[in-house]
């Protein structure tokens, strides 16, 4: 789904200069700021095959469950294409069900992640009442892990620390139009960040340990309020 969704903004942004000419003197163009607040569906921490591996006690994906995550940013509308700067933050507690398995282990902590994206939007029914909307974005996020998997006297795993990846994005959804330059928005956002390692402990006694992590992903689901200035 997300690598069609992926295709489709690219096909999309690819049409962005004849949009934005064609609609360069659209009502509801400018500056604008947003706001948008939802729920993290899914987060998850995958780790690689290193990472591991014995005595960490660690699976190769550590699930959150749904939690919250929210946007804030400003915006430039040139009718029909938007480019858009915000900073977002998201945290999600850890799915004990689905990363601690087995009775003996205690496992639990959170996935928080603080970013700042640059995104291209393309509005697809400029100036309508509803105007479904496609987009992409890259930018910088830092990955907070408080996770722990722990068994007796085997110790298990720890990781605690944070680390700045490199981030994209994408976004679809609906914007209903409820001004002359205002808008509540519908959306689905999916984001990776990759390049990330985070230290941690593993074992009885704990040692260190890197682990160069395969990144981490998250789907939300988010309603947003754009006003123009």
């Amino acid at each position: 789904m997300f690598k069609t969704m992926i295709a489709s903004t690219v096909a999309a942004l690819s049409f962005v200069p004849a949009v934005a000419s064609a609609q360069a003197d659209a009502p509801n163009s400018g500056a604008y700021g947003v706001i948008r607040a939802g729920v993290g569906i899914d987060a998850d921490l995958r780790l690689k095959a290193a990472d591991i591996a014995a005595p960490s006690t660690f699976r190769r994906s550590a699930d959150g469950k749904r939690g919250w995550t929210g946007d804030l940013g400003l915006g430039y509308d040139m009718g029909g294409f938007r480019l858009e700067a915000t900073a977002g933050l998201a945290r999600n507690g850890l799915d004990r069900k689905g990363t601690a398995k087995a009775a003996a282990f205690d496992a639990g902590g959170r996935l928080k992640k603080l970013d700042f994206m640059l995104s291209g939007y393309v509005d697809l029914a400029p100036g309508s009442s509803v105007s479904p909307y496609i987009g992409a974005g890259v930018g910088m996020a830092r990955v907070t892990s408080e996770l722990q998997r722990t068994a007796g006297l085997t110790g298990g795993t720890r990781l605690n620390d944070k680390d700045w990846g490199f981030s994209w994005q994408a976004a679809a959804g609906l914007a209903v139009k409820i001004g002359e330059k205002s808008a509540v928005e519908l959306g689905v956002k999916h984001q990776r960040v990759t390049g990330v390692k985070l230290d941690g402990q593993v074992g009885a006694p704990a040692t260190n340990r890197t682990f160069n992590t395969n990144g981490y992903r998250s789907t939300s689901a988010l309603v947003g309020l754009r006003f123009g200035f």
